[in-house]
C-alpha cells in the first residue's frame, strides 16, 4: 500500500475520496489546479508520522513557503446531491511535524463527527468510515473566492461569483458575502476590513503590530500591519490602496467564466460550483470543484439590509417560504426544530442546527456561496443572509415569516396578501396527512399532496384515491425510492425534500408546497423536480 500518492494518480473512490479524485481529473485536463499528495483512507493510525516526515520533504522540494492546507476527501463528499460543504474538517499549517501531524489527525477524525453522520443520514446515505487528506502548497492569493452557476447548451444560464482579498475561508465560513458579481453586474461591496492570507514562517513569529508585505493583483509590493497570527494564517489591516478599488476587474470576470466552463465540462457537469484563487502577475489557480447540488436564488434589486414594506431585505440563500418563533443561535434550547434560528455568521456551528429541521435560517452575515447556506439548500431549509445586525437583538419567541426567494424577514404569520382568509396560490399543491381525503377541496389549489410513511400499506392508500374520485400526490420524505407507483402516476424526486408520486392526469408538478394552517399557509417550499419515473 502507498501510503503517499501525488494527487494526480488518485482514481480510488474509497481509499482517496471524492475530491481528490475530481481534481486528479481536472489536472489532467490541464487545467491550473495546484499539485498536492493524498494520503488514502486507509492509512493505519500509527504511520501518520513516517508519513509527515514524507510530506515535509516534499513541502521543501516545492518550496511551499507559506505553509500547507491540509482537507478532506470523503467518498461522498462533492457529489450531485450531497456536498458535505464545510462539514469536514481542513486547516492550514505551519511546515512543522507537530503541527502537520495535528492537522492530518483532526481531518480523519473529522470523518465520525455527530454533524458529518447526522448530514449523511438526513441524506440517507451511508455514514463515511474513514477519509482521504489532501495536502498542498498554501497559497499566499491576492484574491480568492467561488463562482456557482448553471450550463445549458454550452452557454452560461446563471452564474454568480463571490470574491474576497487573501484566503476565500471567511467567505466559505460565512464571515462575509464578499464582493459580488451576477451575470455581469456587480452587486454589492461587502468585504472585510482585515486580510487573511497563509504566513511564511518568520512572519508567523511576528507579534501584533509588526508588518509584512503583500503582492497587489500587478505584483506590486504594499505594507500590511499585523493584526494576529494563529493556524498557519496572519490576519493584517488591508493595504488603504487596495479598499478604493473592485477585487475583480472584468478580465478577472471573463477568465474565471472561461475557467469554470472548462471545469465543468471536465467534470461532465451543467452546474458549477468551484473555489479559485489569483496571485500575483494575475495567475489563476483552480482549488476545488464539484456539481452545484441546488441552484442559487437570485438576488433582489433592493440593497440588503434594507428596511422594506415586507420587514427586513437580505440576499436570498435558500429557496422557500416558512413561519416560526426566533431563537437566537447559541441560546439554550432542547432543539431547534420548527424555530427560525437568528446568527450572525452562518458558520460551521451552524451546521448542526441545520440538521435539528429548523423552520428557516436568518443570518446577519455571509451569502449564498457559504458552506452553510449550501447545506441549508440541499435539506430544503428556507434561509436569507445578509440581514441587518439587530435582528441579533429579537427576543426569542419572536414570531417571524422567511421569505428565502425574496430575500425578506418580516414579522408575525405570513398570509399572503395580508387578508385573514387569503385565497391559495393556484400554481400550489397542498400538503396533507394521511388518511384526511375529506381535505381534497376544490378551492384553486394545484392539487392535493398526501404526505404517507414508508411503512405505510401504499396499495391500499392508492386504492382508497382511486375510489375517492379526486387523484392526489403521494409524498414520502427522504432519498428512499417509493415503494409502490401506481398506474398513471410518474415518481418524481425533489431535492432536500423527498420522493412525489405525482398523477400524470393533473399535468406537471407544481412550482411549490404548501402546509395549511386553516387556509394559512403556515410552511412553503419552492420544489424543482427532477426528470420522472413512469409505472411500468
Amino acid at each position: 500500500m502507498n501510503a503517499l500518492i501525488v494527487g494526480r494518480q488518485c482514481e480510488d473512490l474509497a481509499k482517496h475520496g471524492a475530491k481528490a479524485v475530481q481534481l486528479a481529473r481536472l489536472a489532467a485536463a490541464g487545467l491550473p489546479v495546484p499539485d498536492g499528495v493524498v494520503i488514502p483512507a486507509d492509512l493505519p493510525a500509527d504511520q501518520i508520522a513516517t508519513v509527515t516526515d514524507k510530506i515535509l520533504a516534499w513541502a521543501a522540494a516545492i518550496r511551499a513557503q507559506y505553509g500547507l492546507i491540509i482537507r478532506s476527501s470523503a467518498p461522498a463528499e462533492d457529489g450531485n446531491h450531497t456536498s458535505f460543504a464545510g462539514l469536514y474538517s481542513s486547516f492550514f499549517a505551519a511546515t512543522r511535524s507537530r503541527d502537520v501531524q495535528a492537522a492530518i489527525r483532526a481531518v480523519r477524525m473529522s470523518s465520525s463527527s455527530p454533524t458529518v453522520r447526522a448530514y449523511a443520514q438526513a441524506s440517507q446515505i451511508e455514514a463515511p468510515s474513514g477519509v482521504a487528506v489532501i495536502v498542498q502548497a498554501a497559497i499566499r492569493a491576492y484574491s480568492a473566492g467561488v463562482l456557482a452557476g448553471q450550463i445549458r447548451d454550452g452557454t452560461w444560464h446563471d452564474w454568480q461569483i463571490e470574491a474576497v482579498h487573501g484566503v476565500a475561508a471567511p467567505l466559505t465560513s460565512g464571515q462575509v458575502s464578499g464582493e459580488v458579481h451576477h451575470l455581469g453586474r456587480a452587486l454589492m461591496l461587502d468585504v472585510l476590513a482585515d486580510l487573511v492570507v497563509p504566513g511564511a514562517p518568520q512572519e508567523l513569529r511576528l507579534p501584533p503590530g509588526e508588518r509584512i508585505t503583500v503582492d497587489d493583483r500587478d505584483g506590486y509590493p504594499e505594507r500590511a500591519k499585523i493584526r494576529t497570527s494563529a493556524g498557519g494564517l496572519v490576519t493584517v489591516f488591508r493595504p488603504p490602496t487596495w479598499k478604493s478599488r473592485p477585487i475583480l476587474l472584468p478580465q478577472d470576470v471573463a477568465r474565471l467564466l472561461e475557467l469554470a466552463m472548462a471545469t465543468a465540462e471536465a467534470i461532465k457537469a451543467e452546474s458549477i460550483d468551484m473555489e479559485w484563487a489569483i496571485t500575483r502577475g494575475g495567475e489563476l489557480h483552480l482549488l476545488q470543484a464539484r456539481p452545484l447540488t441546488r441552484p442559487i436564488p437570485r438576488s433582489p434589486a433592493t440593497a440588503r439590509g434594507s428596511a422594506t414594506s415586507a420587514g427586513w431585505q437580505g440576499i436570498p440563500a435558500s429557496p422557500g417560504v416558512a413561519t416560526g418563533p426566533s431563537l437566537q443561535l447559541g441560546h439554550p434550547a432542547q432543539s431547534a426544530a420548527g424555530m427560525v434560528v437568528v446568527c450572525g455568521n452562518l458558520g460551521p456551528d451552524a451546521a448542526i442546527v441545520l440538521l435539528q429541521h429548523p423552520a428557516a435560517i436568518a443570518a446577519t452575515t455571509g451569502g449564498p456561496l457559504s458552506h452553510a447556506a449550501i447545506v441549508a439548500r440541499e435539506l430544503g431549509i428556507p434561509c436569507v443572509t445578509g440581514l441587518p445586525k439587530h435582528l441579533g437583538n429579537l427576543p426569542d419567541g419572536t414570531a417571524l415569516t422567511i421569505d428565502g426567494i425574496a430575500g425578506t424577514v418580516s414579522t408575525g404569520i405570513s398570509t399572503g396578501d395580508g387578508r385573514t382568509d387569503p385565497p391559495l396560490r393556484t400554481n400550489g399543491a397542498v400538503v396533507l396527512t394521511w388518511p384526511t381525503l375529506a381535505d381534497i377541496e376544490d378551492d384553486g389549489r394545484a392539487g392535493t399532496v398526501i404526505l404517507v410513511e414508508p411503512e405505510a400499506d401504499w396499495k391500499s392508500v392508492t386504492g382508497s384515491l382511486a375510489s375517492h374520485g379526486n387523484p392526489a400526490g403521494l409524498l414520502q420524505l427522504g432519498r428512499r425510492p417509493l415503494p409502490f407507483l401506481p398506474s398513471g402516476y410518474d415518481e418524481h424526486y425533489l431535492p432536500g425534500i423527498g420522493r412525489l408520486a405525482w398523477p400524470v392526469a393533473i399535468g406537471a408538478v407544481p412550482s411549490e408546497l404548501l402546509v395549511l394552517d386553516g387556509k394559512t399557509p403556515a410552511w412553503r417550499r419552492v420544489i424543482e423536480a427532477d426528470q420522472p419515473r413512469r409505472a411500468d
